[in-house]
């Protein structure tokens, strides 16, 4: 299932059916799986849905889209996924993106949290899953305080091989401190493959031309990826949250199509 927003480019998908190959008697067949209900943001005008044909015997699978339609009336909002993660909220089409393909949960309260920050391990699984990067070992050799046992290490360890992630001068990840917003514009560049960009005239009044970040913090913001705050600031040395990186990386690794 696929969203349009007026003044975003394309369409960026927001759900996703489970359902396995199936053939089908012509005529016509109505299909259903573990599509839960979805409530579009008020913005979005057209909607439509994307599958793929497999011929028999054939190694070429057909992607379709359907025709896009107007959202309908709705007689009544959906349950919400995440309590506190509501349709016209900025990072919803994120958050619910990346639920959907498997690469953002939930706490134990049900809840997402999306102001709150995030860490350092839960950025690797996060850049990893979303960028479908093939999993290494995860043997913990790399950083001297992330155990083979720790279900982040091969997350870490996978970023680590791809150049998304560094760690300390003493050898150490520091799996549970806090991402910035300058490191996980750097990181969302990188796993991207970005061309860096570099302008003459910063975007940002506390980003200066030669800053360790301005190059990604630029980059990130001619993409579309990031934004900064109404008084001009970017604040990269400000603790990124769940919602701020959910919706970034969901725009760069999903980015919308025609």
């Amino acid at each position: 299932m696929e969203q349009h927003v007026p003044g975003t480019g394309g369409f960026t998908g927001v759900r996703i059916i489970h359902g396995g190959p199936t053939s089908f008697p012509p005529g016509t067949t109505h299909v259903t799986g573990d599509f839960d209900c979805y409530e579009f943001p008020s913005r979005v005008n057209v909607i439509r849905v994307e599958f793929a044909i497999d011929a028999p015997g054939s190694s070429c699978t057909s992607h379709k889209k359907s025709d896009g339609i107007s959202p309908c009336a709705q007689a009544g909002g959906c349950p919400l996924t995440f309590p506190d993660v509501r349709p016209d909220d900025p990072f919803y089409t994120g958050v619910m993106g990346l639920q959907a393909r498997g690469v953002v949960s939930g706490y134990a309260d049900g809840n997402f949290h999306p102001n709150s920050s995030i860490t350092r391990a839960q950025v690797a699984k996060i850049v990893v899953l979303a960028f479908g990067l093939p999993l290494v070992s995860g043997d913990g050799h790399n950083f001297s305080d992330v155990a083979s046992g720790s279900p982040f290490a091969a997350y870490i360890d996978t970023a680590y091989a791809n150049g998304l992630v560094s760690g300390y001068a003493d050898g150490t990840y520091r799996p549970n401190s806090n991402v910035t917003r300058g490191q996980i514009a750097k990181i969302i560049v990188s796993a991207a493959g970005l061309k860096l960009v570099s302008p003459a005239t910063p975007s940002f009044s506390d980003v200066s031309v030669g800053s360790s970040f301005y190059s990604y913090i630029e980059t990130a913001h001619a993409n579309g990826l990031l934004s900064g705050y109404l008084d001009g600031t970017f604040r990269s040395g400000a603790n990124a949250t769940r919602g701020q990186v959910s919706r970034m990386t969901m725009a760069a690794a999903y980015p919308p199509q025609e």
